[in-house]
């Protein structure tokens, strides 16, 4: 092997080794961007679960004070 074939198979071997390195780099993204879709997808679950809770809690409080309250009319109590 002369030396013009070597660094042709060298050139050929750093080619290849870059475009691994791409497809590896590729794959990482799209992992990473899968995972914190997930995580979003989760956030947003928890939000509208504590959104839904606390109108809930508003609800019952609003009911509370209402069956609490007590009405005055003309001096006394009713």
């Amino acid at each position: 092997m002369n030396n013009k074939e070597k660094r042709g198979k060298e050139i050929k071997n750093e080619d290849i080794n870059n475009m691994n390195l791409r497809i590896k780099n590729v794959s990482k993204w799209k992992t990473m961007r899968y995972l914190d879709k997930v995580e979003e997808n989760a956030n947003k679950i928890r939000y509208e679960d504590s959104i839904i809770k606390t109108r809930e809690w508003l609800k019952h409080l609003k009911f509370e004070k209402l069956a609490n309250r007590s009405y005055v009319t003309k001096g006394k109590k009713l």
